[in-house]
């Protein structure tokens, strides 16, 4: 479980409306993962093991790939890496295929998770590999160039780029969703929350080869430019289709929880929310508060009558 608590505040004034957002709320973006349909395989790291959370793929960490903390910080954990080292899922150092985790057999696939670029040696001329899928052939590569100013996707013949704002050594959330289109594939990337396009690529099909978080190469070898990766990866998840973009949306709105909505209407006040995952609108009449009383327990939106004064309401996840 992440540390975060999941609660939205709000202080209401009689005049006028707001829209109010919550601290990041975690757990509540696990949730989202987890009921996404599709879902193949999700590594938290949460519990110190690169085992498989959701399906049966756990991962064996190799050379000098540990854990610390998270994105979620406190005790959330991820997957640290210091370009030494790198986690092989299903197998270890043995070349064990995972075809679920390659997109081999439809080419349908979407790769899912928070990264944190750690190195400060802005060498554009090198990339560094969160996610690949290699053997004597390769699938796909999902990398950072050096210099942090661009995402990559490359299918062993060709690579696509989309143009990224410094994310210095801040966590980031990353989607790489891929479908056929004839003998390619395209490949729509989604960094935090915002869609940086769709490219098409070619697309060489391997279903011998395996997957591997944070190298380029099933040996954890480098190729070509390609190196390991230096930072931290988390919440690493594997879908079997290409997710619309609106899910990936709303998996990354689940970290900073509800968005409140809250508007005059005639002698009332209107208060609405929308997030993931079921949530109590309680309110108060001063902060800090001695009781939270329940005002809303079946959802958004609210009505709430207005009395005079002022009033404080905030979401508490059930």
């Amino acid at each position: 479980m992440k540390s975060r608590i999941p609660i939205a505040l709000a202080a209401l004034s009689l005049i006028g409306g707001g829209v109010f957002r919550s601290e990041a709320g975690v757990a509540a973006y696990q949730a989202a993962v987890q009921a996404t349909p599709d879902l193949v395989s999700y590594y938290k790291f949460d519990d110190g093991t690169a085992n498989d959370n959701f399906g049966t793929n756990n991962g064996t960490l190799l050379g000098t790939a540990g854990f610390a903390t998270g994105f979620g910080g406190g005790p959330d954990q991820a997957l640290n890496l210091d370009g030494s080292g790198y986690d092989s899922l299903g197998g270890g150092a043995a070349l064990i295929s995972i075809p679920a985790l390659t997109f081999a057999s439809t080419t349908n696939g979407t790769v899912e998770m928070w990264a944190q670029a750690g190195w400060t040696d802005l060498t554009p001329s090198v990339f560094y590999a969160m996610v690949s899928s290699t053997a004597y052939s390769m699938n796909y590569n999902i990398l950072m160039t050096g210099d942090k100013s661009a995402l990559v996707f490359w299918s062993d013949t060709a690579w696509q780029t989309f143009s990224i704002l410094a994310p210095g050594t801040n966590w980031h959330h990353l989607a790489v969703a891929i479908a056929p289109a004839g003998t390619n594939c395209t490949c729509t990337v989604i960094w935090d929350g915002v869609s940086l396009g769709t490219q098409v690529a070619p697309w060489a099909s391997g279903p011998n080869n395996t997957v591997q978080l944070g190298t380029p190469q099933w040996n954890g070898s480098t190729y070509g430019a390609a190196g390991n990766w230096i930072g931290k990866l988390d919440e690493v998840a594997f879908y079997s289709t290409h997710l619309p973009v609106s899910s990936i949306q709303a998996h990354y709105a689940a970290t900073t929880g509800p968005m409140i909505h809250i508007a005059p209407s005639g002698a009332n006040v209107a208060i609405s929310w929308s997030a993931f995952g079921n949530w109590v609108l309680e309110s108060a009449p001063q902060l800090p508060a001695v009781r939270w009383t329940a005002v809303q327990t079946n959802g958004s939106p609210a009505t709430i009558s207005i009395s005079g004064g002022n009033n404080f309401f905030r979401l508490r996840a059930q």
